[in-house]
This record gives C-alpha cells, structure tokens and sequence, in this order.
C-alpha cells in the first residue's frame, strides 16, 4: 500500500496542475451528482455503480487526452495529426464501450453512467474554485 501512495505522489508531483484539478473536480462534481441521484432513481447500488462507472471514463479521458497532448508536442507535425486522430479514436472506442455496457448490465443505472462522463464538461466550469482551493487562495481575489 505504502508504494501505491508514494508512486501517486510521484505521479502528482510530475504531472500538469491542470490535469489535477479536473480530476479533483470530477470527484467534487460527482460526489454532488450521486448523492441527490441514488434518492431520487430509488435504486442506490445501482446508481452509485453507474455513477462509479461514468467516474472512471471521465478521469481516464481526461488523463488519456493529456498524455495524448502532451506526446502530440514532441512529433512533427504530420506524425502528430496521425497521433491525435488515433487518440481521438481510442476515447471514442472507449466512450461507446461504456455507453454499451452502461445500457446492457442491468448493475448500472445508465442514468448514473451518463452523469458521470458528463462530468467532465461541470469540472471545466468549476476548475478556477478548485484551483483556488488547491492553491490556498480560497477568498482572495486574482
């Protein structure tokens, strides 16, 4: 457990504040999203589930995009448009996948599922109050 902590800290330390806060948004977005969801869907297991399962596809598109980006800027331009076009079409691949197994399986509230990967768009709008949190500048102007 001790190595699983310290390579997330080396992987905080080395990665892109941006990417962080997302994330952290993410999580801020969907703990708001499933407690209101599971009461009013009747079905708390299932939607917290689907809500689990939309959370896992959102943090892993927003890390896959970064990754992708970030490699995109080392290529030369012809290689880097191929790049993008194949990360864009792994994202897409794995967006149908969860919607699919998100409409199939009967464990997962699909509206839950789809709350959770649209959550990446509500991180965006409430990324400056978690940069402002994370920086320690809750309260202070820019």
């Amino acid at each position: 457990m001790k190595r699983i902590i310290e390579s997330l800290k080396a992987w905080i330390i080395r990665s892109n504040e941006t990417l962080i806060e997302l994330i952290i948004g993410i999580l801020v977005v969907n703990v708001c999203i499933v407690i209101p969801g599971s009461i009013i869907s009747g079905s708390v297991l299932t939607f917290c589930l689907g809500e689990l399962l939309g959370t896992v596809y959102a943090v892993f598109t927003v890390i896959h995009m970064t990754v992708t980006i970030e490699n995109m800027l080392d290529l030369p331009e012809d290689e880097s448009s191929k790049y993008a076009k194949r990360g864009y079409a792994v994202r897409l691949v794995v967006t149908i996948a969860v919607m699919i197994i998100g409409l199939k399986l009967s464990i997962f509230h699909f509206v839950g599922v789809f709350l959770g990967m649209i959550s990446i768009k509500l991180s965006v709008w409430i990324r400056p109050l978690v940069h402002k949190f994370t920086a320690g500048n809750l309260g202070k102007g820019r």
